[in-house]
C-alpha cells in the first residue's frame, strides 16, 4: 500500500491512497474534509460532557470519529459502516493517528428502514443502500436518478449487508439515549428518519442532537419538516452548501 499520508489542517491523518482525486482537489482550497460541516461538528463535540454518546452513521474511512477523539477523548464514539473495505481503511487510519479500535465501538452495520439483510451498492464514498419500497416512492426515484449518473462514471458492485432501523440502534449501543448523532447515508436519510419517528417504541429513547447530510433539495426540505414536527429546534439549515457536496441540517431537541 502507498504509505503517503495526507495531514489535514486539524492534524487528522489519513492514508492518501484512501482518497479520491476530487477530494484532493477540494482539499487544496481548504484542507479539511467538509469545510461547511466541520465547524458545526467541532462545536457540537466540544459541547459534549464526559461519557456522552456520539454515534457516527456512514463512517467511511473514519475522518469524523478520529476528529472527535482528537478533541474529546472522554466521550463514547460508536461507528456504523457496512462496507468492509472502508472499515479496513478506518483501522489503518486509526494507527497513524495514535488510536486503536479499543477507542471506538465499531459496528459493521447499515442503518436503513428494515432489520436483516439489504442490498448495498459499493460505490466508494457514494455507496448507498438499494432498498425496494412497495409502489412508487418519490425519494427512491430521486436516488435512482442520482445513482444512474454516478454509475456512468464508476464501476459499482452490489451485495447484501446486515442492516437495522434507527430505532434499534439503542439495543446495539447498549444505551437508552444518544447525545449526538451524525448521519451521512447518501440519499436514504428521509426514509430512515421517517421510520424512526414512526416507531412506537421510539418514545422511550432519545436522540438529543442530529447533524444530517442531505442529498437533494427535496430530501432536505422533507427532513426539516419531519424534525420540526417531532420537537426539534433547527439550528443550521443549509440546503446547498458552498464548499461540499451535501446539504446540512443541525438540530436539537427543544
Amino acid at each position: 500500500m502507498d504509505k503517503k499520508i495526507h495531514v489535514f489542517n486539524n492534524k487528522v491523518r489519513v492514508h492518501d491512497a484512501h482518497l479520491l482525486d476530487s477530494q484532493r482537489e477540494r482539499y487544496l482550497k481548504n484542507n479539511v474534509h467538509e469545510e461547511d460541516e466541520e465547524g458545526i461538528f467541532v462545536e457540537i463535540i466540544r459541547g459534549l460532557s464526559p461519557g456522552d454518546v456520539f454515534v457516527n452513521i456512514g463512517t467511511a474511512i473514519g475522518y469524523y470519529p478520529i476528529l472527535s477523539k482528537t478533541i474529546r477523548k472522554d466521550i463514547q464514539v460508536h461507528c456504523f459502516e457496512p462496507l468492509r473495505r472502508h472499515l479496513d481503511y478506518f483501522r489503518e487510519n486509526l494507527e497513524i493517528n495514535g488510536l486503536s479500535g479499543q477507542d471506538f465501538f465499531i459496528h459493521q452495520l447499515a442503518i436503513s428502514t428494515t432489520s436483516g439483510e439489504v442490498l448495498f451498492n459499493d460505490n466508494s464514498y457514494a455507496s448507498s443502500l438499494l432498498v425496494k419500497s412497495e409502489g412508487f416512492h418519490f425519494f427512491n426515484f430521486l436516488r435512482s436518478i442520482r445513482n444512474f449518473f454516478i454509475s456512468k462514471k464508476t464501476k459499482q458492485t452490489k451485495f447484501y449487508v446486515k442492516s437495522i432501523p434507527l430505532s434499534e440502534i439503542f439495543h446495539c449501543i447498549k444505551n437508552t439515549h444518544i447525545n449526538f448523532l451524525q448521519m451521512d447515508i447518501q440519499g436514504f436519510e428521509w426514509p430512515v428518519l421517517e421510520k424512526y419517528f414512526a416507531d412506537r417504541n421510539v418514545s422511550s429513547h432519545q436522540i438529543k442532537t442530529f447533524l444530517v447530510g442531505t442529498h437533494s433539495a427535496a430530501i432536505h426540505a422533507s427532513c426539516l419538516e419531519l424534525l420540526r414536527r417531532n420537537g426539534y429546534r433547527i439550528l443550521k439549515d443549509i440546503p446547498e452548501s458552498l464548499n461540499q457536496p451535501d446539504g446540512i441540517i443541525h438540530c436539537s431537541l427543544a
